[in-house]
């Protein structure tokens, strides 16, 4: 969390299966303003903040690190993926070498990443980074603006998806909201094979939670139709699939 001072990742083991206790945990500290990490039981730890850290799970002993602002979408026994401006990088685990780079359409990052099958394929769930002297509020729901002589910030400006193959190629892009955007990276799929995206857009009027469902990927030639459903308020995914 970027709140953690200094930050760290919680590594545990659970005492048993369905049982919600601890048996072992540990904290591993990781790079300032940390803002993502993932644990490969037996390979690594990666923590991705001001810098990408890929530290040994036993000792803790930093492997490699670089300075590096990319978000970690993901990382496996042989490689990392990190989202960037219009592009995602793959980088060994092993070394941090470059192995693959996705281009993403416009000036698109990544932010999440889902694995889909059967068809070893992946989509991207991306945002449009602006120049902004607005933010919101998750506390009152609503959009500010800072301090004219405060620096802007990059706020996040709608979300698409970006379907990927198994050959690292884009097959479809498609756009689920276009106005400022608080999105938890959560797919939900029904028991139909739809998707279910769950997220707050911010209008010119009022705050409205907005579902985009999307159905199965069958060929590249058919992407899924979509559907958006608003509700003034904000809603619970796990209630708004179990009504869909």
């Amino acid at each position: 969390s970027q709140s953690t001072s200094p930050a760290a990742m919680l590594r545990f083991t659970l005492a048993g299966e369905g049982i919600r206790k601890l048996e072992t945990w540990d904290l591993v500290t990781g790079p300032k303003a940390m803002s993502g990490a993932q644990s490969i039981p037996g390979i690594a730890d990666v923590m991705s903040g001001v810098s990408l850290e890929v530290r040994a799970p036993a000792s803790g002993r930093i492997l490699w690190n670089k300075k590096s602002s990319h978000k970690l979408l993901h990382a496996t026994a042989e490689s990392i993926w990190l989202g960037g401006a219009g592009q995602v990088s793959i980088v060994s685990i092993r070394s941090g070498q470059p192995l693959q780079r996705i281009p993403l359409p416009g000036t698109l990052q990544a932010s999440h990443r889902f694995e889909n099958t059967p068809g070893e394929t992946v989509t991207l769930a991306c945002s449009s980074a602006t120049p902004s002297n607005s933010y919101y509020c998750a506390n009152c729901g609503r959009m500010h603006t800072r301090s004219s002589s405060g620096p802007k910030e990059l706020s996040a400006s709608g979300v698409a998806l970006v379907h990927i193959d198994k050959d690292y190629k884009t097959l479809w892009e498609t756009r689920l909201s276009a106005g400022n955007t608080v999105y938890d990276g959560n797919r939900h799929i029904l028991e139909d094979g739809r998707w279910l995206f769950v997220f707050n857009e911010q209008d010119t009027s009022s705050e409205k939670c907005t579902l985009a469902f999307l159905s199965s990927i069958q060929t590249p030639e058919n992407p899924s139709c979509g559907s958006r459903l608003r509700s003034p308020a904000r809603a619970q995914a796990s209630c708004l699939a179990s009504a869909l």
